[in-house]
């Protein structure tokens, strides 16, 4: 009646079917199932100024309409009635549940996106963390089920900047992660290897090794995916991936080096010994982000391969700006000795992060393979010890190595002694740790 008879003429329509179904006629049976019908309904309790009755109707017809587009124009409509109801929790609750029924409609990703909208504003008036988880699980599911849609940019964008106010640099590293494999673009490589990074620099050398071989198989993963992408892909394994992997996965020969951005092609060439140190006046060129980057990536390369630390070293020097711990760094790897080491050392307890310091301490102080040097890693694990609170886990795991070094480096008796006076001052709860200083004990 409406396609031939105009706008008018349907509204009669409309008002001689609810007529007959509010006087209870059996010969409206067959329309009372009809979601137009419904909706019809709650658009003229609409026009009544009775927004709630109006919201209910319009949610019915949603719920029963079978074709998407009709579906989610009649929640559209019952959310709009909600809104006006001053319920923007159930007009966000009809909306979702109405695009994930018709999640292959065209408007399906924006309509979730919409009702993520209506949460924060149901969140803001409750002040719920309930709330706000719930917008969290409806960001990732736009993200999740409708990957390519721009709505997921939309969401992704949102959830970034929640994630990244709440310090949780791991939840963004992972949620991009996802959505990298899903969307396969060179522009969430580049985002994805960020955040990879930024959660990198807080790691110890062995936790950024488990999570560098897990990006590393997404990499490959989008690669083969995306031919597009591989450009990004090869750029971000230049500065994250660790050497051995990226010789195997992308030979670095000069027609392909010429094609890389001039910071990328420098590092690349830096790590692979192509350019010599006193060839590295490229680096003044480099900005702030990058000289982080190459900082990051040489001192990681020294920790995990000896044989590059002098090279190293040689670069690192050469880098502005850097601090009394990097500088001893530097020093050490250019003439590893007792003396360099104790400096280390002692620049790492002169630093507000004392603990993180003298992590790194160890770990580069032990990435050099000398018996000469027993004494002073000893040490830092003493120190190291000393930053965590008697009897917690850290502390326990922290002297049960000290032990453990001591026995390999021949001095079984005071391990010995070090693992019994734990036991007999402060002997573990936990059976494992226990069982362990007994072990050690014993020996």
């Amino acid at each position: 009646i409406g396609n031939s008879g105009g706008a008018f003429r349907r509204r009669r329509a409309e008002a001689v079917v609810l007529k007959r179904m509010a006087r209870g006629d059996e010969a409206s049976d067959a329309m009372r199932v009809s979601p137009s019908i419904v909706a019809a309904q709650g658009e003229q309790a609409l026009r009544q100024g009775d927004a709630t009755k109006a919201a209910s109707f319009l949610a019915r017809a949603a719920e029963a309409e079978r074709d998407p587009e009709k579906a989610i124009a009649f929640a559209a409509k019952s959310a709009a009635a909600f809104i006006a109801a001053e319920d923007p929790l159930a007009a966000s609750n009809r909306l979702s549940q109405t695009a994930r029924k018709h999640a292959r409609s065209k408007q399906a990703a924006k309509v979730m996106l919409q009702s993520a909208v209506l949460l924060a504003q149901s969140a803001t008036q409750r002040n719920s963390m309930s709330q706000q988880e719930l917008i969290e699980e409806t960001l990732v599911e736009i993200i999740q089920i409708w990957p390519q849609s721009p709505s997921a940019d939309n969401a992704h964008a949102w959830l970034a900047k929640i994630l990244k106010n709440g310090g949780r640099s791991k939840d963004l590293a992972d949620v991009t992660n996802e959505f990298l494999l899903l969307r396969r673009s060179a522009t969430l490589v580049e985002q994805a290897s960020d955040y990879q990074f930024a959660l990198l620099t807080d790691l110890s050398t062995s936790q950024a090794t488990d999570r560098l071989a897990t990006f590393q198989e997404i990499l490959t993963e989008v690669e083969l995916q995306s031919p597009s992408a591989k450009a990004a892909v090869t750029e971000s394994a230049i500065w994250l991936s660790d050497l051995p992997y990226l010789k195997r996965r992308f030979p670095l020969d000069p027609e392909f080096q010429r094609g890389l951005a001039p910071a990328v092609r420098l590092l690349s060439e830096i790590r692979t010994g192509e350019t010599s140190p006193v060839e590295t006046g490229l680096i003044e060129g480099l900005g702030e982000e990058w000289l982080g980057r190459l900082r990051w990536r040489l001192e990681r390369d020294a920790v995990l391969a000896p044989e590059a630390q002098r090279r190293v070293a040689s670069v690192l020097s050469k880098l502005p700006d850097s601090d009394a711990f990097q500088k001893s760094t530097i020093a050490f790897w250019g003439a590893p000795s007792a003396s360099t080491a104790q400096d280390l050392i002692s620049q790492a307890t002169k630093s507000s992060r004392t603990r993180e310091q003298l992590r790194r301490a160890l770990e580069v102080i032990t990435s050099v393979s000398s018996k000469e040097l027993d004494s002073e890693i000893q040490e830092a694990i003493d120190r190291l010890a000393q930053t965590y609170e008697i009897g917690s886990r850290e502390w326990y795991d922290t002297k049960i190595d000290a032990c453990q070094r001591l026995i390999r480096m021949g001095r079984q008796e005071e391990a010995k002694k070090r693992a019994n006076y734990i036991l007999l001052t402060r002997s573990p709860t936990d059976e494992e740790l226990k069982a362990t200083l007994e072990s050690i004990a014993k020996k």
